[in-house]
């Protein structure tokens, strides 16, 4: 099958409730969904260009910028490349001179004593207030403004109507930043700050490449789609093995071994993700939620996984070579020869290697994939799998399955409809095109 085809909007939804199915690095709790709009902060090392975004949630397209403003010393340019004004300059994101509020609207520290503000950035006119002395502004726990001073945003008397300049702005990429050895650049993929683009060096040579943009992952080194339903560029980063770790909109945290971008494994927290700390090389170092900050390393031991990866001549699932289907038994084999794997049918259900498999009572279908995980159609319609260690359904209303010419079920439907189960179901979705 062609891994790099485009899929349609019902698989990725399908894919959202399959892929709870992989690999738990820590034990499953009920996912906590972000939804909130929260702000990003983050500096393109290339062009040394502070970059604030305010992403904002729909439940068609996930997570998208709705606005962003890019900060050069101490200009201030909108999202067009106009210039605003000019403001004080910014240090570090975590004391920012420029914000957006929790609806969108932008604030930005004209002095010490002067708050700007418009309703969105592209505004040919801005407002002005007085505040005590401040030298940035607070914001709450999504990265989002909420005092100047002593002083609630929304609580500055505003006044005045100023205009702005409509000059361009001119930088031009840098392409070095002067780092060697183990780091990841942050900056503007071709200059589209909707972009955000990481670059992760191993001995000062390029190892991998991602950018989002919205929701959108891509691995420009492997050019595959990791996902469309990622929370946004601020939750996307790489663990110090060069792991690539990204929060989905199920409130799940998904992270792929490098160099296996066929499955992404999980850790699931049961509490919403509010921003990931990385280290002074750009690695993500610890994931802090709603309840508490967890250090990456305790999440995640990926030594365990070059373990498994030694042993992985062991693994069933990796030596099916065909499969022959009968209406009481589908049997697997390594070469014309060798059984690997059994799926029979006795007494209204389903055993795999003389496990009952108790959600496959009078099942209609039944077979494995082409990555060797059982399937089936139960009695009441349900499409399920078994990943070795539990049942999981995929789908309901499902009324058949489709055999390719190796014996592997490749394909469901309901009612007329085709949907294909490819190996990215079943783990994480390596191909397709990235939405513009």
């Amino acid at each position: 099958m062609n891994k790099m085809k485009k899929f349609t909007s019902k698989m990725f939804a399908l894919l959202v409730a399959v892929v709870m199915m992989c690999v738990s690095a820590v034990p499953a709790f009920a996912a906590t969904a972000k939804t909130d709009p929260y702000g990003f902060i983050w500096e393109d090392e290339y062009e040394d260009v502070w970059v604030i975004q305010y992403y904002e949630y729909s439940r068609g397209d996930g997570y998208t910028i709705t606005d962003y403003v890019t900060l050069d010393g101490t200009k201030l340019y909108d999202r067009d490349g106009d210039l605003i004004t000019t403001v004080k300059s910014m240090s570090k994101a975590s004391q920012p001179t420029v914000v957006f509020d929790e609806d969108g609207e932008l604030y930005f520290l004209l002095s010490t004593t002067s708050v700007g503000h418009m309703d969105e950035s592209d505004d040919s006119k801005y407002e002005k207030a007085s505040i005590s002395s401040t030298s940035y502004f607070t914001m709450d726990k999504n990265e989002l403004g909420t005092k100047a001073g002593s002083k609630n945003l929304s609580s500055l008397s505003f006044s005045g109507s100023y205009s702005r300049s409509t000059d361009k702005n001119n930088s031009s990429n840098n392409s070095s930043t002067g780092k060697k050895g183990d780091y990841v650049h942050t900056y503007a993929y071709n200059g589209d700050y909707e972009k955000t683009a990481y670059d992760a060096y191993y001995d000062s040579e390029l190892l991998l490449s991602v950018y989002c943009k919205g929701s959108n992952v891509w691995l420009e080194t492997e050019e595959l789609l990791l996902s469309d339903t990622c929370v946004g560029a601020k939750f996307v980063g790489y663990s110090t093995e060069y792991s690539i770790i990204l929060y989905d909109l199920d409130g799940t945290v998904y992270y792929f071994l490098y160099d296996e971008y066929d499955r992404a494994y999980t850790i699931s927290l049961g509490e919403e993700i509010l921003y990931y700390t990385r280290d002074d090389d750009g690695f993500i170092k610890s994931i802090t939620t709603t309840r508490k900050t967890y250090e990456l390393d305790t999440l995640i031991d990926e030594d365990d996984f070059k373990d498994r990866d030694d042993d992985d001549d062991d693994n069933i699932y990796s030596n099916m070579s065909s499969v022959t289907n009968t209406s009481s038994k589908s049997t697997a084999y390594k070469s014309s020869s060798k059984v690997v794997a059994t799926l029979s049918k006795s007494s209204n259900y389903l055993y795999y290697e003389g496990e009952k498999l108790d959600e496959s009572y009078k099942a209609t279908y039944f077979g494995f994939t082409e990555d060797g995980y059982p399937v089936w159609i139960n009695n009441s319609g349900e499409l399920w799998y078994y990943n070795g260690s539990r049942e999981r359904e995929i789908e309901d209303n499902v009324t058949r399955l489709q055999y390719d010419n190796y014996g592997f079920v490749y394909r469901y439907y309901i009612g007329s409809s085709a949907y294909n189960l490819t190996r990215s179901l079943f783990g994480w979705l390596a191909g397709g095109t990235l939405k513009d």
